[in-house]
């Protein structure tokens, strides 16, 4: 800390140095502090050192973004949104389900606060949302996309045909005080894969490597191609890749007669 010299302290008045030196100190270790309306950000300054602080629940420590709400009723705080639209130079949210790829790719978070319809608001996409009900969980628990009712989640992992989208985990099980961390994570569908070429399949397709394109290609399996090895005798097959071993493995001789039947017949 820096010495400030006084009048009354020194009984005589101060010299310029003195009062230089004197603002010189203050100016040195003045405390500065500024904080933000709702005391979630707080900046101090002592000396040279700044210090930021931002909690948990500050705006500043999630991401949110505008969102406009067009469905005809209130999306309530906490709803699984898609972007379902545009309109005024702004997404429009929808309530998502994992029941297609249309309402359920998209997924864009969980509604901030109860929007009304026809009104502008936000989505948190990464962050905190709190005082809700999260009473039917576990804290820690993994929530996923509910593939039943639209704007909802589940603890339960959804398997296909239902789609896999993962949006929050629970930091706090409560009725009343409840908080989800909202990162979504969208599942992939086979053909959205860089090295897969499967679009529009049809019933019974496999995929085939090619060696040609480095793809993974959509290949309908037939005797003639797109199938390997040979097929074992108890499964209906010869067990032979050429005539001649297949001959053998089924008994039978060039002419056709069967040497296993004509030795039964003696």
């Amino acid at each position: 800390m820096s010495t400030i010299v006084t009048r009354a302290g020194k009984g005589t008045p101060l010299t310029n140095a003195e009062v230089d030196a004197n603002f010189t100190g203050l100016n040195t270790d003045k405390v500065e502090t500024v904080t933000s309306t709702d005391a979630s950000i707080l900046f101090t300054k002592v000396g040279t050192n700044i210090d930021l602080v931002v909690s948990q629940n500050s705006p500043a420590s999630s991401l949110v973004t505008a969102v406009r709400n067009n469905t005809g009723s209130t999306l309530t705080k906490g709803t699984a949104v898609y972007i379902s639209g545009a309109t005024g130079q702004q997404p429009t949210v929808s309530k998502a389900i994992a029941t297609s790829n249309a309402t359920s790719a998209q997924t864009l978070g969980l509604i901030t606060a109860d929007l009304s319809n026809n009104s502008n608001g936000f989505v948190t996409v990464i962050g905190v949302v709190s005082e809700i009900d999260t009473s039917a969980y576990t804290d820690g628990d993994q929530l996923y996309l509910s593939g039943t009712t639209a704007g909802t989640l589940t603890a339960t992992k959804p398997y296909a045909p239902t789609h896999l989208v993962y949006v929050a985990i629970v930091e706090y099980a409560h009725a009343v005080h409840g908080k989800l961390l909202v990162k979504v994570q969208n599942g992939y569908e086979m053909d959205e894969l860089h090295n897969v070429s499967a679009q529009s399949p049809t019933t019974g397709q496999t995929l085939v490597y090619n060696s040609a394109t480095s793809l993974w290609e959509k290949n309908t399996v037939s005797l003639t191609a797109g199938i390997n090895g040979t097929l074992p005798i108890a499964n209906g097959g010869t067990g032979a890749s050429t005539i001649a071993t297949a001959q053998t493995n089924l008994q039978v001789d060039p002419a056709g007669t069967s040497v296993a039947l004509a030795i039964a017949l003696g």
